[in-house]
């Protein structure tokens, strides 16, 4: 990895903490002693109800049972007291409403916590109507501060509430206001990052707001209990499936939760340490479906250090899949990346890739994955000039040939 590389990396990943070590990780141990407490308090007393009238059929026929060169009457009878002990035992730690509502207490709690982070991000077009008189339309969503200093906040939210606006407001949780100003925005992934001057805050405000810790995304498995923040909402839920958002130029690992509700109003999926782990976006609002979702992250980290400090990304204009190696083997084609779709007037296009080709090098660095491929471009910036190595579908067979593409300016 490049120097640059590393520079931008960095502003995400140096907030990225795998293993905290602070109070709110005895949350952690709460809820796992309660996950614990309902597993084997069910467990124990579903096995305890089936075994029950075994029990009771042997107890009524010990009475004429033998024993030959074993245990006595009364050493049975002893040993069946000892088992049956424990069982009553465990059916009786079954979970009560209590434990249930210690359980949401505490995950509102670390809700609670991170809601100085969260903020509501307005953006107010003006225009004349019919009578010359001025009237303001508001567009709002939220936000997540991803950076605090000295003298400013760095605000992620989305680009389509502000892209068009004559001016950007920025509530914070407490109720103040403050004026935003866009530092950056990224059309395919709708992703922007607000400024907001640290002058413009009250004392209390600017004591009180924080910025957001981040997780390794990469860590969050299916079944992981997950809270989702929004400006004024919060919800409990756990990860259901982490299917690829495949985008222009780039491919990410979405967290699909099963938490009600639909990501217009933007907003973070958490872990149990109240870190961010996802991003309820970018385009990720699918009409259709009734539940929360996020991209990762760490998948989108190199896209937001690039908007925080404003550095021009490349466009190549593909919309990619890997190649896996049963897709390789069945259809006889090459290990890369096969080109699902060409953006329209982007280098790819104007260089003649074609759909269905399969793309196995950049500037001869190998490419078997879309990670490869986005690697390689987060090396690159517009306007450089990059080897790119294809296979092409002929009549049989694929056959190899080389291109030259410029980068544009994403």
């Amino acid at each position: 990895m490049s120097e640059d590389e590393k520079k931008k990396d960095s502003f995400i990943q140096e907030q990225i903490r795998k293993k905290p070590f602070y109070r709110r990780k005895s949350f952690r141990r709460t809820v796992r002693g309660v996950a614990v407490t309902v597993i084997f308090g069910v467990s124990a007393g579903g096995t305890f109800a089936f075994l029950q009238p075994f029990a009771l059929h042997y107890m009524k026929e010990k009475d004429k049972m033998v024993v030959v060169g074993g245990e006595t009457e009364s050493e049975t009878a002893a040993t069946e007291r000892e088992t049956a002990a424990p069982l009553e035992e465990a059916a009786a730690q079954k979970p009560d409403l209590n434990d249930y509502e210690q359980f949401y207490t505490e995950m509102a709690e670390i809700a609670d916590e991170t809601k100085r982070s969260i903020v509501t991000v307005t953006g107010v077009t003006s225009e004349l109507d019919l009578f010359n008189d001025v009237s303001e339309s508001h567009s709002s969503t939220a936000g997540v501060i991803i950076s605090k200093t000295e003298g400013t906040l760095l605000i992620l939210t989305e680009k389509n509430t502000i892209s068009d606006a004559d001016s950007i407001k920025v509530t914070f949780e407490d109720g103040s206001i403050a004026d935003g100003w866009l530092q950056a925005s990224d059309e395919i992934s709708d992703l922007a990052v607000v400024k907001v001057f640290s002058r413009e805050l009250g004392e209390t405000t600017a004591a009180y707001v924080e910025a957001a810790e981040f997780a390794d995304s990469g860590e969050t498995k299916i079944g992981d209990p997950i809270i989702a923040l929004s400006a004024g909402y919060v919800s409990f839920g756990m990860v259901t499936a982490q299917p690829y958002l495949y985008l222009c130029d780039g491919s990410y690992q979405r967290i699909n939760t099963d938490i009600i509700g639909k990501n217009e109003n933007g907003g973070i999926l958490m872990n149990l340490d109240g870190q961010v782990v996802g991003i309820l976006g970018p385009d990720t609002k699918n009409a259709d479906s009734s539940t929360l979702n996020g991209v990762g992250i760490s998948e989108i980290g190199g896209l937001v250090n690039a908007l925080a400090s404003r550095t021009s990304l490349p466009y190549f204009g593909i919309l990619g899949k890997d190649v896996t190696d049963a897709l390789s083997k069945e259809l006889n084609m090459p290990k890369g990346v096969i080109v699902m779709q060409v953006e329209e007037g982007s280098p790819a296009m104007e260089n003649g890739i074609q759909a269905t080709d399969v793309i196995t090098s950049l500037d001869g660095s190998e490419v078997e994955s879309m990670q490869d491929y986005m690697a390689i471009l987060r090396d690159r910036k517009p306007g450089d000039t990059i080897s790119v190595s294809l296979w092409r579908k002929g009549k049989s067979e694929y056959k190899e040939t080389k291109v030259n593409i410029t980068l544009a300016k994403r």
